[in-house]
């Protein structure tokens, strides 16, 4: 066992995915599978995070009390790494991440994990595995930081003991596609003031996987959720802006409610940079499917860290609730189309510029990228 980083130990693993299988699965990752070779984990007991290491990818074993199963009491965290033309390993942003791990990990009654150790843990795991970058075009490692608690009491109290893991999976592109369709769920709640909706907590995202199930019946990519009055709230995994008019970029205003989505807030600094008004303020299905109809609302675009910036095409509303939140609108299907349903100008823009500034295309002038260095690592300089 040696040491990476100074709160990191390493385990090698001693038998790798062969070189001709691992290339293999590169020619077409598919997000979200993650069996590379290694695996970072810190567990928490008597009070406090012990040593954590890079090991070997394997299954965790738990027991069956563990109130990760018995309440739900989990979160995560999603991340990416590119390399850049230039040879260049980064990671964007990742210091956000880090803070919004804890400030989920309070709301459930979790420990703080120091965000040092978050960092460490993770730039650790990106160099160790930086053979899994896929080639070409896209090409990038999707991380999978999350913590869960452990224990072996079904009682229902804060948990004494804890787990953080982080995983890594070779990505391209979350969608298949560059526009969406969306689905506008009619009933199902994905969050309600006082709740948990702005935490990253596996719960939250549990929820919406009803409303995902039925988007899909209905040919749509994602769900949009509201609230009673039918305020906007966000997509499952994206928050959601509309381009006015006007030249205003308006998203809905963070809350209890909302994640405060670290693309979400990049895609906000970048318009501001350009000279491009943001406004953040509710905004009503009703008042929305008025303007997009009107052409008041000229694109309609969503963002996460698995999706990036991607545009929103159209909408399909079931139709009771076409009926109950805009009236008779024409559509018999209750599908309406964002101008003429395509990617639009400034959404190109905004996507080429941050995915630019993401893989090392364009200049990083907001400091957003964090360089994984081999210097941290000499004992795995050469390897």
């Amino acid at each position: 066992m040696a040491p990476i980083f100074p709160s990191v130990t390493f385990v090698r693993n001693e038998n790798p995915v062969p070189e001709a299988e691992r290339d293999m699965r590169l020619q077409n990752p598919e997000l979200g599978i993650s069996d590379t070779d290694h695996m970072a984990i810190a567990k928490y007991a008597d009070g406090q995070w012990q040593t954590a290491t890079i090991q070997p990818f394997s299954p965790l074993t738990l027991h069956h009390g563990s109130k990760c199963f018995q309440y739900g009491q989990t979160l995560f965290e999603g991340m990416q790494a590119y390399k850049t033309p230039d040879g260049r390993i980064v990671l964007f942003r990742p210091d956000k991440n880090a803070k919004r791990l804890n400030i989920s990990a309070d709301r459930v009654a979790m420990p703080e994990l120091p965000e040092k150790l978050f960092l460490d843990m993770v730039k650790a795991l990106i160099w160790v595995e930086r053979d899994w970058f896929p080639s070409g075009e896209g090409g990038r490692l999707y991380l999978r930081p999350f913590m869960f608690a452990a224990g072996n009491s079904v009682r229902f109290a804060v948990a004494k003991e804890y787990i953080f893991c982080v995983l890594v999976s070779p990505a391209r592109s979350f969608f298949n596609r560059t526009v969406l369709n969306v689905y506008v769920e009619p009933l199902l709640r994905r969050a309600s003031p006082g709740g948990t909706g702005s935490s990253k907590c596996g719960g939250n995202y549990a929820a919406a996987l009803r409303s995902h199930q039925e988007a899909a019946k209905h040919g749509c990519d994602q769900a949009l959720f509201l609230e009673d009055d039918s305020k906007i709230q966000e997509l499952e995994v994206t928050n959601i802006f509309f381009v006015m008019k006007n030249g205003t970029i308006r998203t809905p205003c963070l809350n209890d409610t909302i994640l405060n989505g670290v693309t979400r807030a990049s895609v906000m600094e970048l318009a501001k940079q350009r000279g491009i008004k943001v406004e953040e303020s509710d905004y009503y299905f009703k008042d929305f499917y008025a303007d997009a109809m009107s052409g008041e609302v000229l694109e309609v675009f969503a963002c996460g860290t698995a999706g990036g910036l991607i545009a929103v095409g159209s909408f399909y509303c079931p139709p009771d609730e076409t009926k109950a939140s805009n009236g008779a609108n024409g559509h018999i299907d209750g599908k309406f189309l964002v101008g003429d349903g395509e990617m639009g100008d400034l959404t190109k823009k905004l996507r080429s510029e941050l995915l630019g500034i993401q893989n090392g295309t364009r200049d990083d002038p907001f400091g957003w990228l964090h360089e994984v260095r081999g210097d941290d690592l000499p004992q795995f300089s050469d390897n």
